[in-house]
């Protein structure tokens, strides 16, 4: 298009063309637009991608470390071990670096000190990777027999290969051992009788049919009955010759007490020893004596035995992470820990940033409408156009508008406005 000046008294025309620097330039902008499409999904979204998935995963682990502080109280230089330690964990096993983090808060809010938590962690994670169980259960399980037997948190490596062989030994999984130990361990404990005698029992009774809690429940009411037992109970006992004390009133490893009951019962019918277990142990009680009468001692301390094979939830936690799967999960775990490592010094800044944009975001709802749907327009213009080429194919876009006859007029009138201000 061709555009006419009148140049006064004077004979002559100016003609000044825009035609093909318009074309050519429209036309340079649509191919940076493509090109920069194509870059964008090329290059762009995956780097994207994988800043976003390194600011997520280290914004997850700074929160579990930030809430570990609050829970634990730990100091500057605990943390900083505290996050190696997750780092670490999440590098080599079969967990990422903030579900180690998560396992650390979770040992942290069940009681356990920062040294406790540091001790305890390897044979929770072996023990949740063995069981296929969360790691929030498998510290929740942990700490339940660290607290009630008395241990000390660098046993919850032995606490999890018991768990691990019990679960390899007998029909029960993790979770019936965990529901089993939930009712049965506080009072285990106060008879004195070990872990491993509750965890035997359990096993034993899930053989049986007797899952979960229904079997901690009859082994716990067995113990609360030889505790405490009725009159009648006591002078049955008395009777038959049952003991469960020692002389210095200490009450007999379970293993005994079940092997008191097998003698006294021995040369019972069936309905003879059902009466007699049932007036001393009642209902509960006798559900998880009978099962355990037909182990006897020796089929109970083979069990304790086949629970007590050392190394058996690290070898199973091993196994995770052997062959092609497990080469990816420690892949996956390396390059996690390793983005987390790489995008935490940058959180500060970037959570600046995002407050500021959040600001930024609040300002502009509070713009009278035709404004705001003028902003909102304009920032999906930019989002479409394409990450990478945005700016330039705008620049170019942009000059294409400003030499066209509506471009000219526009920039006319701009520069009339702002001299009128002027």
């Amino acid at each position: 298009m061709a555009d006419s000046f009148n140049l006064g008294s004077a004979h002559g025309e100016i003609v000044i063309s825009t035609d093909g620097a318009t074309q050519s330039i429209n036309s340079l902008a649509s191919s940076m637009r493509s090109a920069g499409a194509a870059m964008s999904a090329a290059v762009t979204l995956p780097l994207v991608g994988i800043g976003v998935a390194a600011v997520n995963s280290a914004g997850e682990f700074e929160q579990s470390m930030n809430i570990m502080a609050q829970v634990s109280g730990a100091t500057g230089e605990q943390m900083a071990t505290l996050q190696a330690q997750a780092l670490e964990m999440g590098a080599v096993t079969s967990f990422s670096a903030g579900e180690a983090a998560q396992a650390q808060l979770e040992l942290a809010k069940a009681g356990l000190d920062v040294n406790e938590v540091m001790g305890a962690l390897p044979g929770v994670l072996d023990l949740a990777a063995a069981g296929g169980v969360g790691l929030a259960e498998a510290a929740n399980l942990t700490t339940a027999y660290l607290n009630s037997f008395g241990l000390q948190a660098s046993d919850s490596t032995e606490i999890a290969n018991m768990l691990a062989a019990a679960a390899n030994a007998s029909s029960a999984s993790i979770g019936d051992l965990g529901a089993g130990a939930q009712q049965g361990a506080a009072m285990f404990a106060q008879a004195g009788q070990a872990a491993d005698d509750l965890t035997s029992g359990i096993a034993i009774l899930t053989n049986y049919g007797l899952t979960g809690s229904d079997a901690g429940t009859a082994l716990k009411n067995t113990i609360m009955r030889l505790m405490n037992p009725t009159k009648e109970a006591a002078g049955l006992m008395n009777d038959l010759g049952i003991e469960v004390y020692d002389a210095t009133g200490t009450m007999l490893p379970f293993a005994d007490v079940i092997q008191e009951f097998a003698d006294a019962t021995k040369d019972m019918t069936d309905k003879e020893r059902d009466a007699a277990l049932g007036t001393i142990l009642l209902g509960d009680g006798m559900k998880a004596m009978g099962p355990l009468l037909k182990e006897g001692k020796e089929g109970f301390l083979e069990m304790k035995a086949a629970i007590n094979v050392q190394g058996k939830a690290a070898d199973t936690a091993n196994a995770r992470m052997k062959g092609m799967n497990g080469a990816i999960e420690y892949l996956m775990g390396s390059i996690d820990s390793f983005l987390i490592k790489a995008a935490l010094p940058l959180l500060d800044s970037l959570s600046g940033i995002v407050r500021v944009v959040a600001d930024s975001i609040t300002a502009i709802s509070e713009l009278p409408e035709p404004v705001r749907n003028a902003a909102i327009a304009f920032g999906a213009v930019l989002a479409a156009a394409g990450p990478l080429m945005l700016a330039i194919s705008g620049i170019a876009t942009a000059i294409a508008f400003l030499l066209s006859p509506l471009g000219l007029l526009v920039a006319g009138v701009a520069a009339a406005a702002a001299g009128f201000v002027l």
